[in-house]
């Protein structure tokens, strides 16, 4: 008895932990993704024509002090004790290239590439930084570049468990779904503890906020014996900053969810997931993001198809997985390509001059500095010099981000895009098993081609805080088990 009483709390002491430091806040993160509490300080460069600016403003926010924990606590338990080793492994490699007969074994030509592509990015940064309109804004966005590209690698070299990964963010969906309802059935924003985690005060009569316009057609309103009525509603936020980063954030996780509930092997967390799934859809329909939900409506159909075609073939190679993506992708593309002109009409003719302008602006300033842009982060900065004075009030970037990339950073800025594509993408390709399931695969992409597909019309992916995260995170993910 003596000797069961002595052993049992130690047993318990040298339990292992189920997940380090780095893990925790890690998925932490990920829970906070909706969250947009943040801290703004407002310097003088924040500024655009006396106005402050959101999207210039230095702002450390919540998920930025989980982030830097996730990489502080990694790099502490990984790195730490490997730097002066790969410091001294590379002057090594390089001493040995030039200067002796004997070549290491660890292949210094590649070494040598590699540094040679790292100087050249570095070399592209100082000179896009120098001569911007704004250097401090272009300091503070190539620092958040940097900042979600290391939590991205973080993901990419420490492949968490993908099926917590989803568990964790079908919780972040299930509360923002709620809250997003809430608002719109209330008509304003919910207020109390939700203030805090970064809800903004509104109501569906604020100045600037996002409405949307139902009528009852008199077809309707005659069957239901009722009076034809339009009626501006309120689109649901949730914690975001704009219902179509909220939708967004839904048309990207919920064919997971589909899928997964599909899925027999899956049974755990079914209820969380079918609920998230539920609330999402609806929350989804009251965000009126046209984009949104016909990207999801797609998406899930893409998955039904998929997960049929595994009961009939539950392997297929490569091969035979490429081409039947390139079909797809072609009937996806004809389809997104004949709807979508359609549904930017939809949205109205002021919006879509303003988006228009916004796009002859961004080659107008791409043709004035071809070379290094006019800086990253500063396009707002300069297009007061790009519209005429009566339009300068829609202060947001272009709702493109491959033509807000040209803008600021130029041809330097295609080669840096080219040589991290090229990493993301040899890294992804390496990381396929040699046989998948077809639904496997799809699921493993499909993230990053949305938020590839949002970047053609909107600008949130790369502009604000949730939406770069989303764009970490679909990257990471790719690499996941």
């Amino acid at each position: 008895m003596k000797h069961n009483t002595v052993t049992r709390p130690h047993s318990s002491v040298n339990q292992p932990i189920p997940w380090p430091l780095h893990r925790v806040f890690y998925y932490l993160t990920l829970l906070l993704l909706p969250i947009q509490l943040g801290k703004h300080f407002w310097p003088q460069w924040s500024l655009v024509l006396g106005r402050r600016v959101d999207y210039l403003s230095p702002t450390l926010y919540l998920t930025d002090l989980t982030i830097g924990l996730t990489i502080l606590f990694w790099f502490v338990k990984e790195y730490r004790p490997k730097i002066l080793e790969g410091i001294m492994n590379n002057v090594l490699s390089i001493k040995d290239y030039f200067f002796s007969r004997k070549k290491s074994v660890s292949n210094p030509k590649i070494t040598i590439i590699h540094n040679t592509l790292y100087f050249l990015l570095l070399i592209i940064v100082c000179l896009n930084t120098i001569y911007s309109l704004n250097p401090y804004v272009s300091v503070y966005i190539w620092l958040k570049a940097l900042e979600f590209g290391i939590f991205s690698l973080y993901i990419i070299k420490t492949k968490p468990n993908r099926h917590t990964s989803i568990l964790v963010l079908t919780l972040a969906v299930f509360y923002s779904s709620v809250l997003g309802i809430v608002q719109t059935y209330l008509q304003r924003s919910v207020g109390g503890v939700f203030w805090i985690l970064g809800e903004r005060q509104f109501s569906v009569s604020t100045s600037g906020i996002a409405r949307f316009t139902l009528c009852l057609p008199r077809v309707l309103a005659a069957i239901f014996g009722a009076k034809p009525f339009c009626r501006e509603l309120l689109r649901s936020y949730a914690t975001f900053p704009h219902p179509n980063v909220f939708g967004g954030f839904l048309a990207i996780l919920l064919p997971t969810f589909v899928a997964d509930l599909l899925r027999p092997q899956n049974a755990s967390g079914r209820f969380i997931r079918g609920s998230a799934l539920l609330f999402g859809l609806f929350a989804l329909v009251l965000t009126f993001s046209r984009s949104a939900m016909l990207i999801s409506l797609i998406l899930m159909i893409m998955v039904l198809l998929l997960q049929q075609l595994e009961k009939i073939h539950k392997k297929i190679t490569m091969g035979k997985y490429l081409t039947a993506v390139i079909l797809v992708a072609v009937l996806v593309g004809v389809i997104f390509s004949c709807v979508l002109p359609l549904v930017i009409h939809a949205t109205g003719q002021e919006s879509f001059v303003i988006r228009q302008r916004l796009a002859v602006s961004a080659l107008s300033m791409w043709q004035t500095s071809i070379t290094s842009g006019v800086g990253l982060g500063n396009f707002l900065t300069a297009l007061p010099h790009y519209l005429v004075q009566k339009t300068v009030y829609f202060l947001q970037p272009v709702h493109n981000v491959y033509l807000l990339i040209l803008a600021e950073t130029g041809l330097a800025g295609i080669v840096i895009i080219y040589i991290i594509l090229r990493f993301i993408i040899s890294g992804a390709l390496r990381a396929i098993p040699p046989k998948i399931s077809a639904l496997n695969l799809f699921m493993r992409f499909y993230p990053v081609v949305a938020i590839l597909i949002f970047g053609s019309i909107d600008h949130y992916p790369i502009t604000l805080q949730q939406g770069r995260l989303m764009t970490a995170v679909t990257v990471g993910m790719m690499f996941m088990k």
